[in-house]
Parts: C-alpha cells; sequence; structure tokens
C-alpha cells in the first residue's frame, strides 16, 4: 500500500511539473518557436586560407582578447550540477515555484529565460576579481590592465546581451571600471549559440539592461544596482538573435567589429561556454589540436589569445575577403 501511494505521489508531482512546463511554454511561445525553427547550431565551417597567413603574407593584422565565461547561471544550477534524483528532483522543483511566484506577482523577470547568476555565479566573479587583485603584476601585463593600473594598452570591456554575462563583467571587473569610469559595452553577436531559453535576452533593444530580482546582491564591494544602472552601454544592442542567423553569423560579427569599430589594443569579451568553444573550432587551424577545441571553459575561466586579419583580394574581380586566424603559440590558459 506504501509502495503504491508513493508511487501515485510521485506521478502526480510528474504531471504537475509537465504542466508547469506546458504553462510556462505557452507564456513564452518566442521561446518555444524559436527551439523550433532555430538554425542558431546549423552552419558549414569556413574554408581555411593557408597562404593568407603564411611567413611572406603581408598586411596581417592582430588584435589581442581575452574571452572569460560568466558565472554559474540559475540554469546551469538546476539542470547541470548533480544529476542524482535525491538532489535534482529537489532543485527543479523549487526553482518551478520560484517561477510560478514571478508569474503569479506579474513580473517579466524569469528564472529560465535569460536566466541570472546563482549565488554561487556571483560568488565566481567575486572570486575573479580578487584573483585579479592579488595577481602579481607588471605594468602592461594582462592582470595590471584588467584591474585598471595605469598602462599604455588600451583596452575595453565587451559582453553578451544575456544578464549573468553582464553581471559578471560587472563584478569581476568592478575595480576597472570603477577606477577608470568605464561602462561595459554590450554586444548582441556575442550571445550564446544554443536553442535553449536560458540564451534568449530579456533586456529590450537600446535601452538598459534588466536586473533581475533574483540576482543575488552583495555587500563585499559590487554595487550590481549602480552597474545596471549608470556601468552598462547599451547602444549597441538591436535585440534577440532571430531564428534564420546562426552562431558562426555572430562570430564573424565579432571579428568585423574587432578589427573595424574597435580601436582598443585589447578586448575582454565575457560570454558563453558554446560560444567561445565554436569560436576555437572555427579560427584555430584545423590541423591544430587543443583542449579549447573539445572542453568548455569553466564558469568565470579566462583564457587570452592573439587573432590574426588578413583580407586577400580577388585580381579578377577586385572583390576582397577576410580571413581569421587564431595563432595558437599566444593562447594562454589562466588557471
Amino acid at each position: 500500500m506504501v509502495v503504491v501511494l508513493a508511487l501515485k505521489l510521485a506521478l502526480a508531482v510528474l504531471l504537475l511539473y509537465l504542466l508547469f512546463w506546458a504553462v510556462w511554454l505557452f507564456l513564452h511561445k518566442d521561446a518555444l518557436y524559436y527551439r523550433r525553427f532555430s538554425k542558431d547550431k546549423k552552419w558549414k565551417k569556413i574554408d581555411e586560407n593557408h597562404s593568407a597567413f603564411s611567413a611572406s603574407a603581408t598586411g596581417v593584422r592582430r588584435k589581442r582578447v581575452v574571452f572569460v565565461r560568466h558565472g554559474e547561471s540559475l540554469w546551469n544550477f538546476n539542470f547541470n550540477r548533480s544529476k542524482l534524483p535525491h538532489k535534482m528532483i529537489p532543485r527543479l522543483l523549487k526553482s518551478a515555484v520560484d517561477e510560478l511566484k514571478l508569474i503569479f506577482k506579474g513580473s517579466n523577470d524569469s528564472l529560465f529565460y535569460d536566466s541570472p547568476l546563482s549565488d554561487l555565479g556571483a560568488e565566481q566573479a567575486l572570486n575573479l576579481r580578487t584573483f585579479l587583485q592579488k595577481h602579481p603584476a607588471s605594468a602592461g601585463s594582462t592582470a595590471s590592465i584588467l584591474r585598471g593600473d595605469e598602462s599604455k594598452v588600451s583596452c575595453v570591456i565587451v559582453a553578451s546581451n544575456l544578464r549573468r554575462a553582464i553581471s559578471t563583467a560587472l563584478h569581476a571587473f568592478w575595480d576597472r571600471l570603477h577606477t577608470k569610469e568605464e561602462r561595459v559595452l554590450v554586444l548582441p553577436c556575442l550571445q550564446e549559440i544554443t536553442v535553449n531559453p536560458d540564451a534568449l535576452a530579456i533586456s529590450p533593444p537600446f535601452s538598459g539592461p534588466v536586473l533581475s530580482e533574483l540576482e543575488p546582491r552583495r555587500s563585499d564591494g559590487t554595487n550590481i544596482e549602480r552597474g545596471y544602472r549608470a556601468m552598462v552601454d547599451m547602444s549597441q544592442h538591436t535585440g534577440n538573435k532571430t531564428v534564420d542567423s546562426t552562431g558562426l553569423d555572430r562570430m564573424l560579427q565579432f571579428n568585423e567589429w574587432l578589427f573595424g569599430a574597435n580601436t582598443a589594443d585589447m578586448v575582454v569579451a565575457v560570454g558563453h561556454s558554446l560560444w567561445f568553444k565554436s569560436y576555437f573550432n572555427e579560427f584555430l587551424p584545423s590541423a591544430v589540436t587543443h583542449e579549447l577545441k573539445t572542453n568548455k571553459l569553466p564558469n568565470c575561466g579566462m583564457v587570452e589569445f592573439e587573432i590574426e586579419c588578413a583580407t586577400v583580394v580577388n585580381q579578377v574581380t577586385q572583390s576582397s575577403c577576410a580571413y581569421y586566424r587564431v595563432d595558437p603559440v599566444s593562447i594562454k590558459l589562466f588557471k
């Protein structure tokens, strides 16, 4: 009898959980539409042009780039931590209850859509800040530049249009942003490559970023509310990725910005694991074997590298084409 009651209770909980997702998807039809029709992960790898980067090639430009993955999000917390039933099921049920509370109070906020940082995620970002503060660094070194020391190297901090990336940038680079009176530049081309709803942006185009009420508020140095209000530049945020665009489209847009509108010597891009992994698979030479092609950067992991741009002109049509290559020798993982 006890076993039968336990099974009935488990079935009832399962049905209620499935009902929750049915209601959630009804309220977020755009997420369902995007998941069904998106081409985000579908593209053909670009052909390499080895001669454009040969020792005799001229006119090759280089940029210094640092990729930083965001801290753990509430989506990561719920779906990527332990899969053991006695740990995962309570997490999923609590997250459904928390989401329902937001829905019933008429909030546009969400735990799943444009998922914000978890408590651990905020802690990871602050740990990165502490790492930079304590890292012994000579003038002009990466750590020195990132924490805002005086340097001849110009630097800009950019982030994807997803809240977990914006918050990570504010927490981790608060010292530089505060000292230099700079702002995080939001670039929608850094939006994550996936069909999941946590990678759809909740912040409207060209307007202030939407701070989640679920976002951890810290009392140890970062005023996240002030950061969202005054330290984020949304002038380039044109809105969500579209169903007919691909991750490759956005990676190329980033490269075009990097060697075009961008004037800084170093670009620090706070973004996402699948985007970064895809980037190295696309622009590291195919003959090069590297862990960045197969493994995700950990939350708040950081990697520095140089990317090259060579413009090749077709002598017949006089049309030009830009090729990009990550210099394998330049890669430095911060661990």
